[in-house]
């Protein structure tokens, strides 16, 4: 099978199974009535308030309550003598409003790779490495190298380094 046939089926096979998958990550959820609480986001992402309803069905949301928040930061709910229900997020706080017979929770909404994707980026580099030995190969061969040129041995040392250290990023990728 050809380089191109391969790229085509890979580009064709992502349009049609998707590389990404929606992930919605809710954090503290707070209903009037119960204890507020805040906890630390699994993920660095914008966070923001939406509103659950008794069902605990998400609608709606607060406007201008979206937060850049990194890993491990808090978010969630507390109460506050003075200002009600307040917002937590990471060091900031802000009041809110909740429309009655509604809850709010912290969450966020971004896209994730799927392991298809991950698999096709993978065989994507593979073929380009592969290409590029061709390719290399045959300028070489074109150019009348000789294999016995003290360049050639350093330059081939110096690629093997770079595939070494390419097999450690993707094991510590992947790990």
């Amino acid at each position: 099978m050809s380089i191109s046939r391969l790229l085509a089926f890979a580009c064709i096979a992502c349009a049609i199974c998707g590389c990404t998958k929606t992930v919605h990550q809710p954090v503290a959820a707070y209903y009037p009535g119960t204890f507020p609480t805040t906890q630390p986001v699994p993920k660095t992402a914008v966070y923001s308030i939406r509103f659950l309803d008794e069902n605990g069905k998400k609608t709606g949301g607060l406007f201008l309550s979206h937060r850049l928040l990194a890993a491990g930061e808090d978010a969630g709910f507390d109460i506050d003598e003075d200002h009600g229900i307040i917002a937590v997020a990471g060091t900031d706080w802000f009041p809110i409003i909740l429309p009655p017979g509604y809850g709010a929770i912290w969450s966020a909404t971004y896209q994730k790779k799927t392991q298809f994707a991950k698999e096709v980026s993978k065989a994507g580099k593979m073929t380009g490495k592969a290409a590029g030995y061709v390719a290399s190969g045959a300028v070489g061969s074109l150019a009348g190298d000789d294999d016995d040129d003290p360049a050639n041995a350093q330059a081939e040392k110096i690629q093997q380094k770079r595939e070494h250290n390419n097999r450690i990023a993707d094991y510590n990728n992947h790990h």
